[in-house]
């Protein structure tokens, strides 16, 4: 069920850029930025009404709505948020670990089937 929020969800960590590339085009930027970011990296347009919210596999999983009287973004996700758990247990090499945020000791043997990117 759809739902409102003024808190970015735990696996929302990316957002689309849906600023027009100039006044007479039909097609946006299509940028992904951090959510740390304000604005765009590629166009420099501010995050608005319209953005995509994007987890880290580049799925869509909501929008940006609107902005409220305090200036604060307004996320419509499409379903229910993942345990908050979810996103402690993954550090941004991308390596798992447990939800005490402790990183598990592979045996040798399997380190070289990790595939790191």
């Amino acid at each position: 069920m759809p739902y409102k929020t003024t808190e970015p969800r735990d696996d929302h960590i990316l957002w689309e850029c849906k600023h027009l590339k100039d006044a007479t085009s039909t097609t946006c930027c299509g940028k992904f930025n951090g959510m740390r970011d304000e604005k765009c990296g590629w166009c420099k347009a501010n995050r608005d009404v319209g953005a995509m919210a994007v987890d880290r596999t580049r799925k869509t999983i909501g929008k940006l709505v609107e902005k409220n009287p305090d200036g604060l973004d307004v996320w419509k996700y499409d379903d229910y948020a993942p345990s908050t758990k979810l996103r402690s247990s993954v550090f941004s090499s991308g390596l798992p670990i447990d939800s005490e945020g402790v990183l598990p000791i592979y045996p040798a043997s399997l380190a070289w089937s990790f595939k790191m990117y």
